[in-house]
């Protein structure tokens, strides 16, 4: 027992000596300096080996933008879980009263895809595609996800509806390039737009006649998100 009491790491100190010992040590503190040196050699060898054994890695770092005038990686993005968002709505007019007209009668909000194909202007394309309410499109992640829910409870968002959306260099800038692009047309251009090109909108409410338009376009206000 005196050679256990010998390891006793938290033995008090005496003012005087005790049977010839200048500390009062006892054998359960030589138990327990035993066991936490046990435990800390224990550590030691494990961070020891864990440092040697871990496995090489390499850093990897990814940009989670592209610049626009520059880029020249082709993005593709799937439109399930992200998607371009906007919404149009009325401010308050010049004397404070706010406004009561339907939006949807005044503007619409449309999308395009921008693409060129050569250096020449004549092979630079316009192209609109289809739009819905994001409440429609994402009716049944609407159902699972509160993300969802609460990023399109109101109808008034709209959304491309379409499952890829490309992108790549800048057709304004490269011989070659394409774009996504969203837009927001006066009720009747909305209109014609989509008769052109064979669309059908999401709203069949009658535009205003283009005289009320120009007193209402310009208390217009539009919101826009990125979701992914």
């Amino acid at each position: 027992m005196r050679c256990i009491r010998n390891f006793d790491g938290f033995a008090r100190p005496v003012m005087f000596t005790y049977k010839g010992e200048d500390q009062f040590t006892t054998v359960f503190g030589g138990f327990a300096t035993i066991i936490t040196s046990l435990l800390l050699l224990l550590y030691a060898t494990q961070q020891v080996l864990f440092l040697f054994l871990q496995p090489d890695y390499s850093e990897m770092v990814i940009s989670s933008y592209a610049d626009f005038t520059t880029n020249k990686e082709r993005l593709q993005i799937n439109t399930e879980y992200n998607t371009l968002a906007a919404q149009v709505f009325f401010a308050f007019d010049e004397t404070g009263k706010a406004i009561t007209e339907d939006p949807e009668t005044v503007a619409r909000v449309q999308f395009f895809q921008t693409e060129r194909t050569s250096a020449a202007e004549s092979d630079l394309s316009f192209k609109f595609v289809p739009t819905a309410r994001c409440k429609d499109i994402y009716a049944d992640e609407i159902k699972t996800s509160k993300f969802f829910q609460v990023e399109f409870a109101d109808p008034s968002w709209i959304c491309p509806d379409v499952r890829t959306l490309e992108v790549y260099n800048n057709p304004f800038l490269f011989d070659t390039g394409k774009n996504f692009v969203m837009v927001v047309n006066d009720c009747n251009v909305a209109v014609a737009v989509d008769s052109v090109n064979n669309l059908t909108s999401y709203s069949d409410k009658t535009c205003k006649d283009d005289a009320t338009l120009q007193t209402l376009i310009d208390d217009m206000r539009v919101s826009y998100k990125i979701l992914g």
